[in-house]
């Protein structure tokens, strides 16, 4: 049962920005990994700007969203897949959460929004009961 407080590094711009989620311990193991390679770089880039992120460039500075883009975009390729952006992932996310018997209100909690219709405007119409993977893949591309 371990969380971990999360925050966008866009700046704050309301207080549903942190959230509390689980987190399995796979990630923390990773984690640790990582505070130890943080540790290491802090002491090899200087100047090191320690915003107090886990996700960040080798000198510290957060990666921009069209890096992270970039990067997911050359695994793809390697991998042979089709394009997948972050943002289809968050949008995976949201649809394979409400299959599993998620709720609207525990989603929007989870990705940050500040209404619920927000939510429920963007994933409200995906439908509870179990799909196959090709059609949950296929309704987030709009495959028909």
């Amino acid at each position: 049962p371990y969380v971990l407080v999360i925050c966008e590094n866009h700046g704050i711009r309301t207080q549903n920005n942190y959230r509390t989620l689980a987190v399995p311990d796979a990630v923390f193991s990773e984690l640790s990994k990582r505070e130890v390679m943080i540790e290491a770089n802090k002491m090899r880039y200087q100047p090191y700007y320690d915003e107090d992120y886990i996700c960040c460039q080798k000198d510290g500075k957060t990666p921009a969203l069209s890096l992270l883009n970039d990067a997911l975009s050359a695994i793809c390729k390697k991998s042979k897949l089709g394009s997948i952006t972050v943002q289809d992932l968050r949008n995976t996310y949201a649809v394979r959460f409400l299959n599993d018997s998620g709720t609207l209100q525990e989603l929007s909690l989870n990705l940050g929004y500040s209404s619920i219709k927000t939510t429920d405007e963007r994933y409200g119409n995906f439908s509870r009961k179990p799909q196959s993977a090709k059609e949950i893949i296929d309704s987030i591309f709009k495959v028909s």
